[in-house]
């Protein structure tokens, strides 16, 4: 029986690694369809804090060239950003697509004249902290590129879509650009022809998210989001409710998976386990505790980077509860608290 169970398991393993190399994704959830980027409960969405920063987005701007959707990428493209960056009740998020071209306009100034006008736009829109602009770069299979620009797989070319965004972020308050990035992201495609997987889906439609190059552009908006969140808490007028000496969880993009501002420079450590812990106005820090357990919720960190990291709960967190700018300590020492939870609290260092 052990043996026909494992001849099972070696047989699935082997359809599963065939099935990547020939270019098929294995989906996350395949009995359901996927959902756009970052959806949140939208009662909890638009709670907004007192004094929310104001994110001013423009229309990014279309690729050179996209052979499946040649017109309205760029425009789907930020109202997609926008409305994922909306379910963070930190930000107050306009569109503007005419002072978002009047900030490339002067980013393409030279460093004398693009001061001024950067000041002179800061005038002009005193109540707006941060400008984003964009554009789409690349929206495409790679099947329909010339060859060279695919990547080697275990059998041949590599069958996936890319997505990419040119993607700033300028603080007009402080008139300067603090975020310049070009994100990617990529999705296998599998064998189907492009035409037959993109007919009769449009790219402002649901479904467009289970299609490959919606996949893709998920990853992008995600990254764009989370590049955001790093950069726009540091300004504005909005102060930081966490202690800016710990790190925090950015955004929970599971059930159990968050990522982190504050990586290796900030002490986080891969395989250490850390308490999540609110903190109000004043900066006093308590314990969230797991609903089911009553132990309090901790996350064992699984990637580090200098800047950033990536951690699983352990434990569930309360539906109540948005740990969004929650931040992480490695124990709970002169944190008081009544529950009797605290006192299975570890005795490292804290971060």
């Amino acid at each position: 029986m052990r043996n026909r169970l494992s001849s099972v398991v070696l047989s699935a393993a082997m359809i599963a690694v065939m099935m990547v190399s020939l270019g098929c994704e294995m989906p996350s959830n395949p009995w359901r369809f996927a959902d756009p980027p970052t959806t949140v409960d939208g009662n909890r969405a638009l709670k907004r804090v007192e004094d929310p920063v104001v994110v001013v987005v423009g229309q990014f701007r279309d690729p050179d060239h996209s052979p499946n959707y040649p017109r309205g990428v760029g425009r789907w493209m930020s109202e997609s950003y926008s409305r994922a960056l909306l379910n963070d009740r930190r930000f107050d998020v306009w569109v503007n697509p005419h002072l978002s071209s009047e900030v490339e306009r002067v980013l393409r100034e030279r460093e004398p004249d693009m001061e001024a006008s950067l000041k002179k736009l800061s005038e002009q829109n005193r109540e707006v902290s941060f400008v984003i602009t964009g554009k789409v770069t690349d929206f495409a299979h790679t099947v329909d590129l010339p060859s060279d620009v695919a990547r080697w797989g275990v059998i041949g070319r590599r069958r996936e879509a890319v997505v990419a965004v040119d993607f700033k972020i300028v603080d007009l308050r402080n008139r300067r650009l603090v975020g310049a990035d070009h994100l990617q992201g990529v999705a296998r495609t599998g064998t189907q022809e492009t035409s037959e997987l993109y007919d009769n889906v449009a790219i402002d439609s649901y479904l467009f998210w289970s299609t490959p190059l919606g996949r893709a552009s998920k990853r992008v908006i995600e990254d764009a989001v989370t590049r955001t969140e790093h950069v726009a808490p540091r300004g504005g007028h909005m102060a930081l409710r966490s202690p800016e000496r710990y790190p925090r969880i950015l955004r929970q993009h599971s059930p159990l998976r968050v990522s982190i501002q504050g990586g290796s420079d900030a002490g986080l450590v891969s395989g250490q386990e850390y308490y999540v812990l609110e903190s109000d106005d004043n900066g006093k820090l308590t314990p969230i505790y797991d609903p089911d357990t009553e132990l309090p919720l901790r996350v064992r960190i699984t990637t580090t980077r200098r800047t950033d990291a990536v951690g699983l709960l352990r434990g569930k967190r309360p539906v109540e509860v948005d740990i969004r700018g929650t931040v992480l300590r490695r124990n709970l020492s002169g944190i008081a608290s009544g529950r009797e939870a605290l006192s299975s609290a570890p005795t490292d260092d804290e971060t």
